[in-house]
């Protein structure tokens, strides 16, 4: 009995090609204190999944989706309708130096982290 070589061509496995992934990775953004930062998110095939920012050192979640959770009012976000999704920090203070996680709520959830440095 000779195994089939062929690819499963069912609706799960389509399924899974269209999860959300990460098209590039966050950049490591470098700014004077004081100025506007913006740190890149670039996902595809999205779909009704969310997108949310969190910044590591200080264990805090800033967005989900379109939304601002931290009551920091120098954070938002922005959504190019494409596949960009921008934390913007605007008057940077020293306290925001360190590691940013893009996170999708996938099951299990995927994410990437890019570093913020104050000078």
């Amino acid at each position: 009995m000779q195994e089939s070589k062929e690819f499963p061509t069912s609706r799960a496995y389509t399924t899974l090609t269209d999860e959300p992934k990460f098209a590039e990775p966050i950049p490591n953004v470098t700014v004077a204190l004081g100025r506007d930062a913006a740190l890149p998110c670039v996902v595809e095939n999205l779909g009704e999944y969310k997108v949310a920012w969190i910044h590591i050192d200080r264990q805090m979640i800033l967005t989900i989706h379109r939304h601002v959770i931290t009551k920091v009012q120098r954070f938002s976000v922005s959504h190019d309708s494409q596949k960009t999704w921008l934390l913007h920090v605007s008057g940077v203070q020293q306290e925001d130096r360190g590691y940013y996680m893009c996170q999708v709520n996938t099951n299990p959830m995927i994410n990437q982290v890019g570093y913020l440095q104050v000078v």
